[in-house]
C-alpha cells in the first residue's frame, strides 16, 4: 500500500516510517525541511520537501506521492514557553486548521 505521512520527521513521523516500512508499504513523508530528508532516506521513505502551510506544495506533494493512505503527523512545536503558551502552539494550530485542509482537499483531488 502507497502511504503519504505529513510530518515525517517530527517526534510520531519517525518512529512511524519504519514500522510501516517493516509492514512493506511504500511509503513517502513530507518535511519542510531539506535538511531532514536524509533522514527519511534512512528510513527507506521517499522523502517530499514542501511546506505544508502552502496548498500548491502540498497538492505537488500528494500528487507525487500518489498515495491510497495520508497520514496527518503534522506539529511545529518548538522550544515551548509556558508563560505563552497559545504563541508556542500558534503554528502547530495553523496545521491542525489549514494544513489538514489543504491535505484532504489534495488527496481527494488525486483519488484515481
Amino acid at each position: 500500500m502507497k502511504i503519504f505521512v505529513a510530518g515525517a520527521s517530527g517526534a510520531v513521523g519517525r518512529r512511524l516510517l519504519p514500522l510501516l516500512r517493516g509492514a512493506g508499504h511504500e511509503v513517502a513523508g513530507l518535511t519542510r525541511s531539506p535538511a531532514k530528508a536524509s533522514l527519511l532516506r534512512g528510513t527507506s521513505a521517499e522523502p517530499i520537501v514542501a511546506d505544508a502551510l502552502d496548498p500548491a506544495a502540498v497538492m505537488d506533494a500528494v500528487r507525487q506521492a500518489q498515495p491510497e493512505i495520508v497520514v496527518h503527523e503534522l506539529t511545529s512545536i518548538k522550544g515551548l514557553d509556558l508563560h505563552n503558551f497559545d504563541r508556542g502552539f500558534a503554528e502547530t494550530n495553523r496545521l491542525r486548521k489549514e494544513g489538514t485542509d489543504y491535505l484532504l482537499v489534495s488527496w481527494l483531488a488525486n483519488i484515481d
